[in-house]
């Protein structure tokens, strides 16, 4: 929200993140990707994983470290916590500017 209490303009925001798009070319590659956005969520609520129950254990992690490489993370790392396993990982966006920056 601006100062105003109005949002700001979706392609000021990415052109201030160095990001190089315009709203028209997120919608387009959004649109192109839909159907396998939807499988990818199709597979992971059919992944059961319920760490209290020691179910889908430790499949529940490596489908999500499979899932993150998949979509482009660079560092992904399956780490054992003191109860179960949980997944790091990393994406360098490469982003000339953040929001906060």
């Amino acid at each position: 929200m601006t100062a105003r209490g109005t949002k700001p303009e979706p392609t000021i925001l990415l052109s201030a993140c160095g990001a190089g798009f315009v709203l028209a070319d997120i919608k387009t590659e959004v649109a192109k990707r839909q159907d396998e956005a939807v499988k990818r969520s199709a597979d992971w609520i059919k992944q059961v994983s319920i760490a209290t129950e020691n179910r889908g254990f430790p499949e529940g992690a490596e489908h999500m470290a499979q899932t993150a490489r998949e979509a482009g993370f660079q560092r992904v790392e399956i780490v054992q916590t003191k109860a179960k396993l949980g997944v790091f990982a990393t994406l360098d966006a490469v982003a000339t500017a953040t929001a906060t920056s």
